[in-house]
């Protein structure tokens, strides 16, 4: 199956001008509006988008922000007009590849769509084969009850299998954000596997977004990170506990678990 370019621009020649260019390699979908290139994003898991910054509703800069919340890692190339480069070049910051300026150079285009998807496939080979590795030394880290500060090298591994089982448990596909990740592969556990498995797992249930940035105030403070303590805890305590019972269906037992706290102290802040 040749792999999926999504083309996102309001004009139908530039629309006509990329398939023109790609279609001989390249299955090639397109979107008239912003609006409709985010639903395409989501349901044809493209290898790469190009996106139009000058669109009337949803533009462009919208669009890549709407987008790389639920594709963190999607690449998108912008196209412009020579006098959008400074809207191009704010693009980038916002994740996008690069950005390609109207009129098109073909040969540009036909490699840039070259390289960008096989450094895609190459990365996702890998990945495939990180997976598999670490499948295989899963059980013999289960297994083992040392407390996590004295393997912390396991730590990375043990993240991503906690994530996905329980991504899979609550009907969810999450991700972590490259911030949390560093934390939580830096910090101090003072447990054992169970004590990742549960901070996981109550990552997963309060997350309201696909991929995870929040993580807890001990865990960010540890990390010296300084936060208005009592005003987090008061802004922040009910709503989290309240997420936490709906989504183990009003189980106070199990939502006192995954908080840390014993089933009085929960029922006195309920």
């Amino acid at each position: 199956m040749k792999p999926t370019v999504l083309v996102v621009d309001d004009e139908l020649s530039i629309r006509e001008s990329f398939k023109l260019i790609l279609a001989d390699r390249y299955r090639v979908v397109t979107a008239a509006s912003g609006e409709a290139g985010v639903k395409h994003a989501e349901d044809e898991n493209p290898e790469l988008i190009y996106l139009d910054i000058r669109m009337p509703g949803m533009n462009g800069l919208e669009t890549l922000r709407k987008i790389k919340e639920i594709r963190p890692e999607q690449e998108v190339i912008m196209v412009t007009a020579v006098n959008d480069l400074t809207k191009a070049s704010e693009a980038i910051k916002f994740g996008a590849r690069d950005y390609l300026v109207k009129p098109f150079d073909v040969d540009k285009i036909l490699k840039l769509t070259a390289d960008l998807i096989s450094r895609r496939h190459i990365k996702e080979e890998a990945r495939k084969v990180v997976k598999d590795a670490a499948n295989e030394k899963i059980p013999e880290l289960l297994a083992d009850q040392r407390p996590l500060n004295e393997r912390m090298g396991d730590i990375p591994l043990l993240l991503d299998y906690f994530l996905e089982s329980h991504s899979l448990k609550y009907g969810r596909r999450l991700k972590l954000s490259v911030a949390a990740r560093e934390t939580l592969s830096a910090y101090d556990y003072p447990g054992n596997v169970e004590e990742l498995s549960g901070l996981v797992e109550l990552l997963v249930l309060n997350s309201e977004k696909d991929e995870i940035v929040d993580l807890p105030l001990n865990i960010l403070l540890a990390a010296g990170q300084t936060l208005p303590l009592e005003d987090l805890y008061a802004r922040h305590e009910k709503q989290l506990i309240g997420k936490v019972l709906s989504r183990v269906g009003g189980d106070r037992a199990r939502a006192a678990q995954l908080l840390g706290i014993s089933s009085q102290v929960l029922e006195t802040k309920i």
